[in-house]
């Protein structure tokens, strides 16, 4: 989901960019990393456009063995949760911009004006919405397919 929100084309069927972390016997933690081809790999004008099928980790075998475990019924509940999360990091994110502002690496060569563009379009409720709405078309079409 955080992909599809920032627009990152790293994390994708060839690259998956995880760190597994085995937690115990049962539980792994994902650690997500890289984050060069954030926001349509850095090339912001005045908007970003949602990443499609192929450059999101969803398509991966990774994200094919991950929907082997469960019923669609389990999955429907939780892309329901991960929606809901998501929608509170991104509010507690929201609060955060000014600090977020200031971390944006310079090697990704934004200024302080495309940055400030890029953070109120990233927390309007349309692109949050259409976000949300490409995560749940991915997830649903792998489900589909499973």
């Amino acid at each position: 989901m955080f992909d599809v929100w920032l627009s990152n084309e790293d994390r994708t069927l060839k690259n998956n960019n995880l760190l597994i972390n085995p937690v115990d016997k049962r539980l792994f933690k994902l650690i997500p990393i890289d984050h060069g081809n954030v926001f349509n790999s850095s090339i912001i004008n005045n908007k970003i456009f949602l990443i499609n099928e192929d450059d999101s980790i969803m398509n991966s075998k990774l994200f094919s063995v991950f929907l082997q475990k469960h019923n669609k019924a389990y999955y429907v509940n939780l892309i329901e949760e991960v929606i809901k999360e998501f929608k509170h990091y991104v509010a507690d994110c929201e609060k955060h911009k000014n600090t977020i502002l200031r971390h944006v690496p310079a090697t990704w060569h934004i200024d302080i004006k495309q940055k400030s563009i890029l953070l109120d379009y990233l927390f309007s409720e349309a692109w949050i919405n259409e976000s949300i709405k490409q995560f749940k078309h991915f997830f649903t079409i792998k489900l589909n397919n499973k």
